[in-house]
């Protein structure tokens, strides 16, 4: 006596049930999720979650294209501040370090403005702003003859359902 069709609607349904499964799996990458309730470790995620704006970390790294540029030319101060802004807004990353951020604190300090300024008043700022700049700028932000730059900062564990 010959199966086959048994045997093809067997495994048809087997198909169309594991089908249906896999359509119904669900996975939270979420940290917090398999962290248990009276947890130390979850309080203080929770923590850092609510008042830094997020716990997980975020970087961007970029190399100028020109070798004779240099990370703090006026036109790249204002094309990376432009960035820090997108990078902020659409992808929610808080506490952003940044080449803008010495740009920014010298300049409040000089005006009272939290504001990359205008080229004319940045390149007024001359010797002093690059004694600063050395100062004030960790050794990880600027690298390689200002070349190189990084942009870092938190965003929140949004975990992500698949």
């Amino acid at each position: 006596k010959s199966y086959g069709i048994q045997i093809k609607l067997l495994f048809s349904a087997l198909g169309l049930a594991a089908l249906l499964g896999i359509s119904r799996l669900e996975i939270n990458a979420k940290l917090i999720s398999d962290l248990p309730e009276p947890s130390s470790i979850k309080t203080s995620f929770l923590f850092f979650e609510d008042k830094f704006e997020g716990s997980k970390p975020w970087e961007l790294s970029i190399k100028l294209q020109d070798p004779d540029a240099d990370i703090f030319d006026t036109n790249v101060i204002r094309e990376l501040s432009k960035l820090s802004d997108y990078i902020s807004t659409e992808y929610g990353v808080s506490s952003l370090v940044s080449p803008i951020t010495p740009v920014l604190l010298y300049n409040k300090a000089l005006t009272g403005n939290y504001e990359v300024p205008s080229p004319e008043a940045y390149n007024r700022w001359g010797s002093q702003w690059k004694i600063m700049r050395q100062k004030m700028i960790p050794g990880n932000v600027v690298i390689q003859n200002e070349l190189y730059t990084r942009f870092s900062g938190f965003v929140p564990d949004y975990g992500s359902k698949l």
